[in-house]
């Protein structure tokens, strides 16, 4: 009988596996710590590749592992009204651009979603990428910053070298 609720307990703790978001402020404290970077998903809710993507995407064990692992991930409403504290400053929605404030200035402006910004500990912006991604490119994205390829080679002449 213990046997069985043990294997209900692990079936269910599956099932709800994901990435585990974080408040920007505290993704920022804790990179600080150990120098993982802040990984930015910028979504809006009426995004159908938006939906897709986390359904498809960012609920597969290999991504969402990794991304636990590897980086502390925030998870954005582009389009959220909702004001964001970080790093002293306070973010707002933009009713001139239709954005957030956070958002529009990670993504430079480019407002396709999905969206993945990858920052330093130290706030520097690494790279953005709109889009749908599968899961092997993301993890080929993720790796690429993750393992620090970025400081010594381009992501267009990126083949896996860090693997």
């Amino acid at each position: 009988m213990r046997m069985l609720l043990w294997i209900a307990f692990l079936i269910a703790s599956c099932a709800h596996a994901q990435v585990d978001w974080l408040e920007p402020q505290k993704a920022f404290k804790y990179a600080e710590g150990d120098k993982r970077k802040v990984l930015f998903y910028f979504y809006t809710d009426w995004c159908g590749w938006c939906k897709l993507f986390e359904q498809r995407i960012l609920s597969d064990p290999a991504v969402y592992i990794y991304i636990n692992r590897h980086f502390y991930a925030v998870k954005v409403n582009a389009m959220g009204q909702k004001d964001i504290f970080l790093g002293g400053r306070r973010f707002v929605f933009m009713p001139e651009v239709n954005a957030h404030q956070l958002a529009y200035l990670l993504l430079g402006g480019d407002m396709r979603y999905p969206a993945l910004v990858v920052v330093t500990a130290a706030g520097e912006v690494l790279s953005p990428a709109h889009g749908f991604l599968d899961s092997s490119t993301l993890r080929k994205f993720l790796a690429y910053f993750a393992e620090n390829c970025y400081e010594y080679v381009k992501w267009e002449d990126y083949n896996g070298i860090c693997h």
